[in-house]
């Protein structure tokens, strides 16, 4: 659930695109997928559904065919700049570049309680502050 939350934070380096779809996801717009596994092969995850999820979810393992005739959506940063296939499980950085609405938005449910970008130290303050009253509530303080 933090990673999802910290995406959304001013610190990380998720694409805009990407912190705004975070931001205006409800609980029910992830899915539980194998779609994005041109490098991951057949490993679920969790992602956002956008219109090119809707679109291939149907043919979910297209996504883990490993096929190199995929075509070339974009390009990210992972210890250099490197060519993005389609169906890649590579998130867009804010240095992705190409169809970003056809790369792979990680995020868990949660996502439907995200609702403002902030520093990732207010973040993790009011996780400690919702946990110190949550146990003071359960031991009677």
């Amino acid at each position: 659930m933090l990673g999802t939350r910290l995406i959304a934070s001013t610190e990380s380096s998720a694409h805009q695109v990407y912190k705004e779809k975070v931001l205006a996801a409800t609980e029910e717009d992830t899915v539980h997928t194998t779609l994005f596994g041109n490098g991951w092969p057949n490993a679920y995850h969790r992602t956002l559904r956008t219109p090119f999820v809707e679109h291939w979810l149907p043919e979910e393992r297209r996504g883990s065919e490993q096929r190199p005739d995929e075509p070339i959506i974009g390009e990210v940063t992972l210890g250099g700049r490197i060519p993005l296939p389609r169906f890649g499980a590579i998130p867009p950085a804010q240095d992705a570049t190409g169809d970003i609405d056809a790369m792979d938005f990680l995020a868990g449910q949660c996502s439907g309680l995200v609702r403002r970008i902030e520093p990732a130290a207010v973040v993790v303050r009011d996780v400690v502050d919702e946990a110190v009253r949550i146990r003071q509530k359960e031991h009677g303080r």
